[in-house]
């Protein structure tokens, strides 16, 4: 016969199991639930793993301006300029940003062994915005390249130093390809990245990040020079070195008008093929002073309808069309000023200067490449600098 206490123990022991099994079934659950996050994290960090081998860090010193403490001192003030780079073969050539190499005096390439070397600047090719660096090889590893362009919709991973560290992963998607060939991403970004990769979820390479699309101080997406590109650049950076844009030296914007315009002939310069109505094209905004267009006869006011014999509608287009054409290059320009037809043929000249503008909403955007170590290296050497004017200033006295 169960007495009070023995009944009141059996319950207790049956409530304890009972617990224990919800227990054990609720660790299981969630460990079923957590294994997907798990398998992802560990894709995402063995993709990481092999991508890393082909970014490296870049660290390009320049000069600065004199003081005359620095003269006093015997010393030549410099500042570093830190950005990313890419390994694009076993030969020790190395892709990296124009604008964070290009005037620079020295150039030193840190690799993942952490092993720095100097660099020697191959050439600098102005219409992708990309330099290409030489320096001992064997000491990185190049990624596989992919020729796929368009890639909109897809996942993509970036890779690059931010802040001093050498591998700083974020994951994004791509936008796709914009007109001017360049690949449109979003992830989150540093001025370090500037020069690192973009890579797909397989380990390819799908470009190398040359800056990005800006709202204020704010970097709003990322744009890269497509990976097929790659190969191209350095075969012809190898073999001529520097490759400048062309350059006409006008801008324009794109204009509709409704009705058209119905052109008057016009016996000045040279008479354009004759149409009935322009209702599209390109409103001349500025020329500059010298510049080929302005040689020509261009003038702001004019609008564009036709070049090379083709009706035109895009300013992002004509501008790519002039800056991948080589130096030498002719365009037959048909315009309008003051409602009378005009063609004119203008040379395209050389244009040797990195992209570097920062217009609010639809330009390429690179941002000061001096990243937080850059800034640590500056401030310890105007401290050693402090120093050693406070120990000749009391040897003085």
């Amino acid at each position: 016969m169960l007495t009070s206490r023995s009944l009141t123990a059996r319950c207790s022991a049956l409530v304890a199991a009972l617990a224990v099994i919800f227990s054990l079934s609720a660790t299981a659950t969630a460990s079923e639930t957590d294994q997907p996050l798990v398998t992802l994290e560990s894709s995402l960090t063995d993709l990481i793993f092999r991508v890393s081998p082909a970014v490296v860090t870049v660290q390009a010193e320049f000069t600065t301006v004199r003081t005359p403490a620095s003269a006093y001192l015997g010393s030549e003030p410099f500042r570093s300029r830190i950005s990313s780079g890419i390994v694009v073969d076993s030969s020790g050539h190395i892709l990296v940003s124009a604008s964070s190499v290009a005037g620079s005096q020295a150039i030193y390439v840190r690799f993942p062994s952490q092993k720095t070397v100097p660099a020697r600047l191959v050439g600098i090719d102005y219409p992708s915005s990309l330099a290409l660096l030489e320096t001992k090889p064997g000491l990185g590893v190049p990624p596989p390249i992919t020729q796929q362009c368009f890639c909109g919709g897809q996942m993509v991973l970036t890779v690059g130093n931010s802040y001093g560290l050498r591998i700083s992963p974020s994951l994004g998607f791509c936008a796709g390809v914009r007109a001017d060939g360049l690949i449109q991403f979003s992830s989150m970004m540093t001025s370090g990245t500037i020069g690192g990769g973009l890579f797909d979820l397989s380990g390819n390479l799908l470009g190398i990040i040359s800056g990005g699309l800006s709202s204020g101080n704010r970097i709003e997406a990322g744009l890269a020079v497509p990976a097929g590109r790659v190969s191209e650049i350095i075969e012809y950076l190898q073999k001529f070195g520097d490759r400048p844009t062309g350059y006409l030296g006008l801008s324009t914007r794109e204009i509709e008008m409704s009705p058209g315009l119905s052109p008057q002939p016009s016996g000045a310069v040279v008479k354009a093929a004759g149409r009935k109505t322009i209702d599209h094209g390109l409103l001349v905004t500025s020329v500059d002073k010298n510049a080929p267009a302005a040689r020509s006869g261009l003038r702001p006011g004019d609008l564009i309808y036709a070049v090379n014999q083709r009706d035109i509608y895009s300013a992002s287009d004509f501008q790519l069309q002039v800056r991948n054409s080589a130096p030498g290059t002719r365009f037959q320009i048909e315009f309008l000023r003051n409602r009378r037809s005009y063609a004119i043929t203008v040379p395209v000249s050389a244009h040797t200067q990195v992209n570097s503008s920062q217009v609010s909403g639809n330009a390429l955007h690179q941002p000061d490449p001096t990243a937080n170590d850059s800034l640590r290296q500056e401030l310890e050497s105007l401290k050693e600098a402090v120093r050693r004017l406070e120990l000749r200033l009391n040897e003085d006295y």
